[in-house]
């Protein structure tokens, strides 16, 4: 499987999580800066989701890591047209 039927196939089965966590979030809106509530949604969600999470910082920051990463090998092998890479 290609890298774009990997990311269209999971993003199908994400969609509807990813639906949710956005209605969740439009129906207990927050004051900019003061989001507390939506933090500790967020981070309950990515500790169900096993992700490793990063918080502290903004006040109520939260970051899940899925691992590490790079897209520079996907970028190289990006085809295009365009007369730069």
């Amino acid at each position: 499987m290609n890298l774009r039927s990997r990311i269209l196939a999971l993003s199908e089965k994400l969609a509807p999580t990813f639906v949710e966590i956005r209605r969740h979030l439009h129906r207990n809106p927050e004051l900019a800066f003061q989001e507390y509530e939506t933090t500790r949604y967020l981070r309950s969600w990515l500790e169900k989701a096993d992700l490793t999470i990063r918080s502290g910082f903004a006040e109520t920051g939260v970051v899940g890591y899925c691992g590490e990463s790079s897209l520079d090998p996907w970028w190289h092998s990006v085809a295009t047209s365009m007369p730069y890479r």
